[in-house]
């Protein structure tokens, strides 16, 4: 995986969640969930799979809501990932 594919891909979330589109929410982050597991299995990984739940019901103010919380924890991942990309 290269990282920036993952940057590009959660900036694609970022944009499908404030634009309150559902499906694109739950395509995006599946994508990008598949491309953190190969790093991390647990939190925030875990928490995409809930944000896809989330949007396939099409509540998109919780979906909203989630992903304000995630987002952050989301970005810190992909700044450890990079880190670890450095040093290879």
């Amino acid at each position: 995986m290269v990282v920036s594919d993952a940057h590009e891909v959660l900036g694609k979330l970022t944009h499908a969640v404030d634009q309150g589109d559902t499906a694109a929410t739950a395509v995006t982050a599946h994508q990008l969930k598949g491309m953190l597991s190969t790093f991390e299995t647990d939190s925030p990984v875990i928490e995409l799979q809930e944000l896809i739940e989330t949007a396939r019901r099409g509540d998109h103010a919780s979906m909203q809501q989630q992903f304000r919380l995630l987002e952050p924890r989301l970005t810190d991942l992909l700044d450890e990932i990079s880190a670890l990309q450095e040093y290879a």
